[in-house]
């Protein structure tokens, strides 16, 4: 499983929508959601165009992405989330928004995250409160809530929020080796390997060194009895 997100200055997010609605009118898809599930040959280039916007348009202006890579096979939920793999989930999403995006910006900046929407019945409050009292005990300022809001949002209303799910797509494309099945999307394959190139490497999915912020990677290192992680940074 594969878990990412895209983050940029909250004063960069109406403009990089607008723009890259903008680019994606000139492929006569700007009414259409992206979504690594409608890759298709005959919307190539609109995606790889909406890939190119990322990369090329947005991170030089302050945004990353980043993925958390997780061996499902090894997770426990009973034995380690109260046989609840909603709360599991929950752990995996505080790994990465506490690592990628809290750590980098707790002590400057207040954190915003919009999740795509799903059903679950575990209110996001828990994870909000979670991530909040981590970064108030890592810096010793018990009041300090840099995480404002922590919600689902429908994924058809943010370009950003669909940015994420293609380059999270094409990570689990290659870290499953779907690329190598007979029946495998040439569509699907392709942006893969564009995404890869991006960042200057063959495949995607192998851990990125801490620097990386164009689109890191981090293979979740899991305990020795399983579905528990490791306390280690990504």
């Amino acid at each position: 499983m594969v878990l990412g997100f895209v983050s940029c200055p909250a004063q960069m997010v109406r403009q990089f929508e607008h723009d890259l609605d903008a680019r994606l009118a000139d492929h006569g898809i700007q009414n259409s959601e992206l979504k690594w599930t409608k890759v298709s040959g005959g919307k190539l280039a609109a995606y790889r165009a909406a890939v190119d916007f990322y990369f090329d348009e947005m991170v030089p202006l302050g945004s990353e992405a980043h993925a958390l890579i997780v061996d499902t096979s090894l997770l426990d939920h009973r034995a380690y989330n109260e046989g609840d793999s909603e709360l599991g989930f929950n752990k995996l999403l505080f790994q990465i928004l506490y690592h990628r995006a809290g750590k980098p910006f707790v002590r400057l900046e207040k954190i915003v995250v919009d999740l795509d929407a799903r059903n679950t019945a575990r209110d996001l409050l828990e994870l909000q409160t979670c991530l909040n009292r981590r970064a108030a005990k890592d810096l010793g300022t018990p009041q300090h809530r840099p995480f404002t809001r922590v919600a689902h949002r429908n994924s058809k209303g943010s370009r950003l929020i669909q940015v994420a799910d293609l380059l999270t797509g094409a990570i689990a494309w290659h870290k499953n080796a779907h690329d190598t099945r007979p029946e495998a999307s040439a569509a699907k394959s392709a942006l893969a390997a564009h995404v890869a190139g991006k960042i200057g490497v063959r495949r995607l999915g192998g851990s990125s060194h801490y620097g990386e912020k164009r689109l890191s990677m981090w293979n979740m290192q899991l305990g020795p009895r399983g579905g528990r992680a490791r306390q280690s940074r990504p």
